[in-house]
């Protein structure tokens, strides 16, 4: 990593600790990947999690849980976690010999909760004494070429097949050693928690982090994704804004409307839920809805749409609302734009130019006849200019979200009221008449 602004990036946008990794290595052969794994579990000394979207009884499954039956008895603390989907050809008798050689294991939200189906976990996770730790994309299982014994398979290290011959697939594992590890210990855990395994403890990492190694950032899937580095990264566009620094806030603003791209196809796996399969998980959630979102939150109000009521859902939490309140305060990212125009010598009044910013935004011809004079001569304010389409861009990708919501929404429930105590469909529909930068939707006409 030749560029450190570039790691700063990647940690405010991710907000996870980039950390040092002693060794790296990448296999491509499932049979080397499973002596590799299987070595470093007869290794262990205090703990093994072992996730897998895939855990099949095959001869692969079994030589995993006779190493790990081994390590229990040898006093090593082992957890082991399972995808209810990924695996559901496993048998039962293979889930209880897990339990015999006394192995914390877990399903991942099992079959016997339809409503939880299209929620899977395809993490592969394998982390030692959380300091080796091995990912990517091989599950317990023989198709992945590691269907032998462990002499079987050293000799075929040795043998490798002919060129061009195989009967398995072909994925990529990686190993890792160092601080590094420990964050997929962190990642393990998250998914542990969410199948209802038993928490355990995961002290901050003490290990100095300035060691010599490659620096390594763990992107996980976790629950907020979307909406959260949305927040972030708009949050990074409207200092940029403010700081008359616009190479950088163009960037930020384009990858936000990727992003929201990318949640607007969310959708479409939501609008596969029928009627009444949403039925039967409707008593489940209660009161939960959209509203609990602290981060989305934060992405209407820095879009500008604030509404002081949309604080309530997060007053239980202190640490939470503090941000959501910091975002309804703070200058919105059309009002950082409209100042940034004053500051190039447009006539923006000073109405718009300081005002108290919990307030929504009201439209304004004088900000129109600004924005006017960007658009009728683009060259000689061709920043202003791209800006302004910039914002046009992200207020057409955030259109497009919540418009797919409302008809998802009415897909799925029809006119019911909401589970946040809305009136659902009627709710969302005024939603789609909210405007964010009117003025340059406006001046489309007058042009």
């Amino acid at each position: 990593m030749h560029d450190p602004a570039f790691l700063e990036l990647l940690h405010r946008i991710d907000q996870s600790p980039i950390l040092p990794a002693r060794r790296l290595e990448v296999f491509t052969d499932g049979n080397r990947a499973l002596v590799e794994m299987i070595d470093a579990i007869d290794r262990a000394g205090e703990e093994v999690l072992l996730q897998s979207y895939i855990f099949k009884d095959d001869s692969t499954g079994h030589a995993v849980v006779d190493a790990l039956g081994k390590a229990v008895e040898r006093g090593v603390r082992v957890r082991v976690l399972a995808d209810a989907v990924g695996s559901v050809e496993t048998r039962e008798e293979f889930w209880q010999r897990l339990e015999k050689k006394r192995i914390a294991f877990r399903l991942f939200h099992p079959l016997r909760y339809p409503w939880l189906v299209l929620f899977r976990d395809h993490r592969k996770i394998l982390v030692i004494d959380r300091a080796v730790a091995f990912t990517g994309g091989m599950n317990i299982a023989e198709e992945y070429g590691s269907g032998l014994t462990r002499h079987r398979a050293s000799a075929a290290l040795r043998s490798p097949a002919p060129r061009g011959e195989t009967t398995t697939w072909r994925d990529t594992h990686l190993r890792v050693e160092g601080p590094a590890a420990w964050e997929f210990a962190v990642v393990f855990r998250e998914s542990w928690l969410a199948a209802d395994g038993p928490p355990f403890d995961l002290p901050s990492l003490t290990e100095p982090q300035a060691e010599w190694g490659a620096r390594c950032l763990v992107l996980d899937s976790r629950s907020g994704r979307g909406h959260r580095e949305t927040a972030l990264v708009l949050r990074a566009a409207v200092a940029h804004i403010a700081g008359d620094q616009l190479s950088p806030a163009f960037k930020m603003l384009a990858r936000v409307s990727r992003i929201m791209e990318q949640l607007v196809h969310a959708w479409d796996v939501l609008a596969t839920m029928t009627p009444p399969e949403y039925s039967a998980i409707r008593p489940y959630l209660k009161a939960s809805s959209g509203f609990q979102s602290w981060q989305y939150r934060c992405i209407e109000f820095m879009m500008g749409n604030k509404n002081p009521a949309m604080l309530k859902p997060h007053a239980h939490r202190a640490d939470r609302l503090d941000v959501v309140e910091q975002a309804w305060r703070a200058p919105s990212l059309y009002d950082e734009s409209l100042r940034l125009l004053a500051r190039r010598g447009l006539p923006v009044p000073a109405s718009h130019r300081q005002r108290d910013w919990t307030q929504p935004y009201r439209v304004d011809d004088s900000v129109e006849r600004a924005w006017l004079q960007v658009y009728r001569e683009p060259q000689a304010h061709w920043e202003l200019y791209q800006l302004g389409e910039e914002l046009v861009d992200l207020e057409d990708a955030f259109r497009l979200w919540r418009f797919r919501h409302v008809t998802t929404v009415e897909r799925v429930i029809g006119f019911k009221r909401g589970t946040g105590g809305t009136t659902g469909v009627s709710y969302l529909r005024k939603m789609l008449d909210v405007v964010l930068f009117p003025e340059l939707w406006r001046l489309r006409t007058d042009l």
